[in-house]
C-alpha cells in the first residue's frame, strides 16, 4: 500500500512553500539591537510596511503612582529618573511582582515615518492605560474602580498615536489580578495597515491548520451521521472540532471579522474541557477500556468534573479562575499519565495504531507543554508552536482512521468473495436436487402409479399408492427447498402467495373452508432463506395436523410483517388437541423452529384451536 500520493506530496510542498515566504515576509519587521537606550537603539525607518518590534528600552515600577492636582499620573510626567524604575526586556513578565495589583511600564518612543503611525499591543494582563508623557492616549477599563472591572478577555489593541510622537514617553498602567500582569509580548511600532499586514502573515500558520482541523472534525462527523455510528469517528470529530476552534481562537484576524467579545474566552474555556473528552474516547474505543475500566471511568470523570469546573469558572470567575485553571493543569497531566501508559502497553506489543498515537500525542503534549511554560515565563519567549503539535496529533489520528477503513475493506472485499463462492456452491446444491434426487422421486412416483394400476384392490395396490403419495410430498419438499435455497424467489409476496396455495389446495380438498389475510408494511426487508424455509415449515405443519385431526369446518390464518416483528396466526374451530397437546403431531418441531427464529410458539387449544408465532424481525435478516 502505498503511504503518498502525489496530491499529498504537492500538498505538503505548497505548505514549506508557503512557510518560506511568510518567514520571508517578516524581514519587514525591523529588530532592534539587544541594548542601549530606546531612543538610541532604534533606528529612523520609512514606509506604512515597516514595522519596529519595541523589546529593548523598557522599564518597570511595581505599584501605582499618586495623581498631582490635576488628576495625572505623577510617574506619567514626574521622578523619571526615579531608582524604583528598573530595565527590562520584552519579550518577558516583569519579575518580583510580590503582592502588586498594579505595574507601570514605559518606553521612550524612537522616530519613524508612518502615514497612521499606532501602538499594536497584542499579550498583556488584564487592564490598562496608556499615556504619552502625561496625556493619556487610550484605556481598558476603568484602573481607578478595580472592584467594578468585569473581565472582557484579553483582546488585541491598536493604540494611535500623533505624527510628533518621536521622543516621547509612551507608559502603560496595568491593573490585574491574575497570575500575570503587564506585557508579555512583543509590543509593535507602526503604521495600521502594516500591523494589519503583519497580523494577516502571522495569522495564517494558524488559520490554515485550525481551519484543517475543523474540516477534519466535520469530515468525521459525517462519516459518522451518515455511513458509520463508530463511536471512533464521534470521537475523531469531536476533537478535531474542538482543537481547530481553540487554535482558531488564538488567531487576530478572528477580531477582525468577528470582534473582540467575550464569546472567544469562552470558546477557550470550553475547549480545554472537550478537548480531553474526546481524546479519552477515542482511546477507548481503539485501544480498550483498560484494566478495570480504568480508561471509561476517566472520560466518565472528565464530564463530572468539566461541569463542576464550568460551573465555577462561568459564575465565579474572580474567586475560583486560577483554582480552575490550576486543577485543568492538574488533570491534563492525570491524562498525559494513563494514556501514555495504557497506549504506551498496546504499542509495546507491536500494534502499529498504537505507535502512531503515541507520536502524535507526544507532539501533543511537547508543543504544548512550551507555550504553557512560555505563557508562565519560565522558558524564554519564542514564536507559538502549540497548534502544530495539535494538528500533528490529529493528523495521527486521522491516520489510525484511514488504516482502519483499509482493514475493514480489506475484510469486506474477502467476505464478498466468500459469499460469492457460497453463492455459487448453493447454486451447484439447487442444480444437484432438481437433476439428481428430485429425478429419482419423480421416476419413483412415475413407477409407483404404472406399478399400482396392475392391481384394482388388495395390499400391493394400498402399498404402490403409498409409495405415489410418499414420493410426491418428497416432491414438494424438495421443491420447497430448492425455492428457498434461490435468494431472488424468497420475498414476502411469494411466501404469502405460498402460504396461501397450500391452505388452500390441503383444508378445501378436506372440506374445510379457509381464508388467510397478508398484512405488509412497505419497505419491510425481504427474507432470507433460513427465515423464508422455517416459517413456510411451521406453516405447513399446522396446516397439515388441521387437516388430519382437527376435523374443523374453518380456518383461518394471517401473516402480518412489520420492522418490528413477525406474526402468524392460525385458528380453527375443530375439536383440539385435548391431551395430546405437546404429545407429537409435530409441535416439539415447530417450537424447536420457532426457537431457532428466536420466536415464540403458543398454542390454545379451547373451543378449537389457536396457534400463533411470534418472531422479531432479524436485524441480520440479509446475512
Amino acid at each position: 500500500m502505498k503511504l503518498y500520493t502525489l496530491p499529498g506530496i504537492q500538498t505538503v510542498v505548497f505548505l514549506l512553500i508557503l512557510q518560506l515566504q511568510l518567514a520571508n515576509a517578516q524581514n519587514h519587521i525591523d529588530r532592534p539591537p539587544e541594548s542601549g537606550k530606546a531612543q538610541q537603539a532604534y533606528p529612523q525607518i520609512a514606509g506604512d510596511n515597516s514595522i519596529i518590534e519595541l523589546t529593548e528600552g523598557w522599564e518597570y515600577r511595581w505599584g501605582d503612582s499618586p495623581k498631582d492636582k490635576e488628576g495625572r499620573p505623577v510617574w506619567s510626567n514626574l521622578e523619571l529618573e526615579s531608582e524604583e524604575w528598573k530595565p527590562m526586556s520584552l519579550p518577558g513578565w516583569a519579575p518580583g511582582r510580590g503582592d502588586n495589583n498594579y505595574l507601570w511600564q514605559r518606553i521612550r518612543l524612537p522616530g519613524g515615518k508612518w502615514t497612521d503611525p499606532s501602538i499594536y499591543l497584542l499579550s498583556y494582563f488584564l487592564f490598562f492605560e496608556v499615556y504619552l508623557d502625561d496625556k493619556l492616549i487610550y484605556s481598558f477599563g476603568d484602573l481607578d474602580s478595580p472592584a467594578k472591572l468585569k473581565f472582557q478577555g484579553t483582546p488585541w489593541h491598536i493604540i494611535p498615536l500623533p505624527a510628533d510622537f518621536e521622543g516621547k514617553l509612551l507608559s502603560f498602567r496595568f491593573y490585574s489580578a491574575y497570575y500575570l500582569i503587564g506585557i508579555g509580548d512583543r509590543v509593535y511600532l507602526g503604521s495600521q495597515s502594516g500591523i494589519y499586514r503583519k497580523m494577516i502573515i502571522e495569522d495564517a500558520d494558524r488559520l490554515i491548520v485550525g481551519s484543517l482541523s475543523v474540516f477534519i472534525g466535520l469530515f468525521a462527523l459525517t462519516l459518522f451521521l451518515g455511513f458509520s455510528q463508530s463511536k471512533e469517528y464521534f470521537a475523531l470529530a469531536f476533537s478535531a472540532l474542538w482543537i481547530g476552534t481553540y487554535i482558531i481562537r488564538y488567531t487576530c484576524v478572528k477580531q477582525l471579522l468577528f470582534g473582540g467579545s467575550l464569546f472567544w474566552n469562552y470558546i477557550w474555556v470550553f475547549s480545554l474541557f472537550c478537548m480531553p473528552l474526546g481524546i479519552i474516547l477515542f482511546v477507548e474505543k481503539m485501544f480498550g477500556a483498560g484494566p478495570k475500566s480504568a480508561i471509561r471511568l476517566l472520560w466518565q470523570a472528565h464530564i463530572t468534573l468539566s461541569v463542576i469546573l464550568l460551573f465555577l469558572i462561568l459564575c465565579f470567575t474572580e474567586e475560583f479562575g486560577i483554582f480552575v485553571l490550576k486543577t485543568v493543569r492538574m488533570m491534563y497531566l492525570l491524562y498525559f499519565v494513563v494514556i501514555s501508559v495504557w497506549v504506551g502497553f498496546s504499542a509495546f506489543r507491536g500494534e502499529v495504531n498504537a505507535k502512531i498515537f503515541l507520536a502524535g500525542f507526544i507532539s501533543l503534549v511537547v508543543f504544548g507543554l512550551h507555550d504553557v511554560l512560555v505563557g508562565l515565563g519560565v522558558v524564554p519567549w519564542l514564536r507559538p508552536i502549540a497548534h502544530y503539535g495539535m494538528f500533528l496529533f490529529i493528523v495521527s489520528l486521522t491516520v489510525i482512521l484511514g488504516r482502519t477503513l483499509v482493514e475493514m475493506y480489506r475484510d469486506v472485499k474477502e467476505y464478498s468473495r466468500k459469499l460469492e463462492l457460497m453463492r455459487r456452491e448453493k447454486e451447484g446444491m439447487v442444480l444437484e436436487l432438481h437433476d439428481g434426487i428430485s429425478g429419482i422421486m419423480s421416476n419413483i412416483n412415475l413407477l409407483a402409479e404404472i406399478a399400482g394400476k396392475k392391481y384394482k384392490t388388495g395390499a400391493g395396490k394400498k402399498a404402490f399408492s403409498t409409495i405415489s403419495t410418499l414420493s410426491r410430498e418428497g416432491i414438494s419438499e424438495i421443491r420447497d427447498f430448492m425455492h428457498s435455497l434461490d435468494d431472488r424467489e424468497t420475498n414476502w409476496d411469494s411466501l404469502a402467495s405460498e402460504l396461501r396455495h397450500f391452505g388452500s389446495s390441503t383444508l378445501e380438498a378436506m372440506g374445510m373452508k379457509f381464508a388467510i389475510t397478508i398484512e405488509i408494511e412497505r419497505e419491510v426487508t425481504q427474507p432470507n432463506s433460513f427465515l423464508y424455509l422455517n416459517l413456510q415449515r411451521i406453516f405447513k405443519e399446522a396446516i397439515t395436523n388441521i387437516a388430519r385431526h382437527s376435523r374443523a369446518g374453518n380456518v383461518k390464518a394471517g401473516l402480518a410483517v412489520t420492522h418490528q416483528l413477525i406474526r402468524l396466526d392460525i385458528i380453527d374451530d375443530g375439536i383440539g388437541l385435548g391431551d395430546l397437546q405437546g404429545k407429537g403431531r409435530g409441535i416439539s418441531h415447530m417450537k424447536a423452529r420457532a426457537k431457532e427464529l428466536g420466536g415464540e410458539l403458543t398454542i390454545c387449544s379451547q373451543n378449537g384451536t389457536r396457534l400463533q408465532l411470534v418472531v422479531p424481525y432479524p436485524k441480520n435478516n440479509h446475512t
